[in-house]
């Protein structure tokens, strides 16, 4: 198979993503005009607990406004482009290079900060899932992750963050399908050997390579078919690929949370050659 042709059928994942995030947006921009109507209700007042309630509320407005533009940006993103189900390797490069440049605005205006962690679909959890922290220390996530969740606020001593789809979620899928079993707990020398239609099958990849030492998994992927839109990122946008990563590493990242069944953060990332080399941990 060629890799236009699994371009063709990945590319259609974004709309469930698309449609999640309209309707976060619809919420937070709910959100923001019931706060402006609260504090509007204040009005002018010299007491300081009004003040305060008033400058509060006046936050809360703004980061509604901003979470519900950020949503809705990414949403259309995903409903008109990534759903598009006629595309070649050069358009889909130009893609990859303009899904890196929104990941970077949405954790920008969000400030999100931190590490992916890739979530296996298990338990009150139906498919992976991929948690992009606020904070870069020490993250601890949500007591119970569910499909709807996507901003935790962390109000129950979590570390705050958006949970979303990882963008390889549907390459993967596509992968199980192909290879007519499930990726669940299968371990990562067998998901290697399961995913080398990645490179032999699509030629997406170049390579890739998945190694556990000490506690710690490496994972070393050259991309093939989209090299010169991988390098264009990793120049322009390094910091996506210890985020929100393009689909290919994101479907191997998503794939080794559901072949270990544990939580997999991505500790740092070395992106300065042809070959990006993720060092991961269970958290």
């Amino acid at each position: 198979m060629k890799a236009r042709d699994i371009l063709r059928q990945v590319t259609p994942g974004g709309r469930i993503l698309g449609i999640l995030l309209f309707v976060l947006g619809l919420i937070m921009i709910l959100a923001a005009l019931a706060a402006n109507s609260d504090a509007m209700s204040i009005g002018q007042s010299n007491d300081p607990a009004l003040i305060r309630e008033f400058n509060d509320l006046s936050h809360q407005r703004d980061l509604y406004v901003i979470l519900g533009v950020s949503s809705f940006f990414l949403s259309a993103f995903s409903l008109v482009v990534m759903a598009e189900s006629s595309i070649n390797p050069i358009s889909s490069g130009a893609e990859m290079v303009s899904q890196a440049r929104l990941s970077a605005q949405f954790t920008a205006g969000l400030s999100l900060q931190g590490n992916a962690v890739f979530i296996p679909g298990k338990g009150a959890l139906k498919s992976e899932r991929m948690m992009i922290p606020a904070s870069r220390s020490h993250v601890r996530l949500p007591n119970a992750i569910t499909d709807d969740l996507i901003i935790s606020p962390g109000n129950d001593g979590s570390t705050p963050g958006a949970i979303l789809v990882p963008l390889g979620a549907d390459l993967l899928g596509f992968c199980e399908k192909e290879m007519k079993k499930g990726f669940s707990d299968i371990g990562l020398s067998a998901l290697e050997n399961e995913l080398q239609s990645l490179k032999s099958g699509f030629g997406l990849m170049k390579d890739f390579h998945i190694k556990e030492s000490g506690g710690e998994i490496i994972l070393r992927v050259e991309y093939s078919a989209l090299k010169d839109a991988c390098r264009t990122v990793r120049n322009d946008l390094p910091d996506t690929c210890r985020q929100i990563s393009c689909f290919g590493c994101s479907c191997i990242l998503a794939g080794i949370s559901k072949a270990t069944g544990q939580n997999i953060s991505v500790v740092s990332v070395d992106n300065a050659h042809e070959r990006v080399v993720f060092q991961l941990k269970v958290v």
